[in-house]
């Protein structure tokens, strides 16, 4: 009983933090976005690009407009990236919904790429993504649990519809367990980020005390 007060206890101080960070560190979830989402756009254009002249000389892909519209995606977020570096302050407050206009586009082609590429075959890249969201993506926990059930759902759905009928349940299992595993590593980095930044207020409030203390 004693042990059970203890966890419940120390579960309700790991959500009030999350949730303190939650209304107190937007500027912090900007700044992570922004340096996330130029990762992602650099290495994914590179990595789609490479699957452009692989496809073109061996010819074993066949490119659709799927990926133009992903390398179009990539290639103009890097651009903004860039442009939001050298307009910091002019750019900061337009980049809140950056985060989350960026990963809700990349959700829905991934998505529709999953689903009418190549119906035959079963598909994982939802299945990465929705583990990797929760990793580079920064926001209030329901945003980010938003995107991930909403995405795996819609792929379930539009996979039951247009799929091969043999290649659905593969589908249904891997996507239900990769929205799992998200939400498991959503809580974790949630917490870890957390705690990073009240960790990080309570360093800048000390040396702010000392600083007036010193000048009194």
């Amino acid at each position: 009983m004693h042990l059970n007060h203890r966890l419940a206890r120390g579960l309700r101080a790991q959500i009030s933090e999350i949730e303190y960070y939650n209304q107190h560190g937007k500027r912090d979830m900007i700044v992570r976005n922004m340096v996330a989402i130029k990762v992602i756009s650099i290495c994914s254009l590179f990595l789609t690009i490479a699957f452009f002249i692989t496809a073109w000389i061996t010819g074993i892909w066949k490119i659709t407009w799927h990926f133009w519209l992903l390398s179009g995606l990539f290639a103009g977020t890097v651009a903004f990236s860039i442009f939001a570096d050298k307009q910091k302050k002019k750019m900061f407050f337009s980049s809140p919904i950056l985060g989350a206009q960026f990963h809700i586009i990349l959700a829905i082609l991934l998505v529709i790429l999953g689903v009418f590429y190549n119906p035959e075959q079963p598909s994982s890249l939802l299945s990465i993504f929705l583990i990797a969201l929760p990793i580079f993506f920064t926001a209030e926990t329901w945003i980010v649990s938003i995107i991930i059930v909403a995405s795996g759902t819609a792929f379930c759905v539009l996979a039951s519809v247009y799929k091969a009928p043999g290649i659905v349940p593969y589908d249904y299992f891997s996507t239900i367990l990769s929205m799992f595993l998200s939400i498991v590593v959503l809580a974790y980095f949630a917490r870890l980020r957390a705690v990073s930044f009240i960790a990080k207020e309570k360093y800048k409030n000390k040396r702010l005390a000392d600083l007036l203390t010193g000048l009194l």
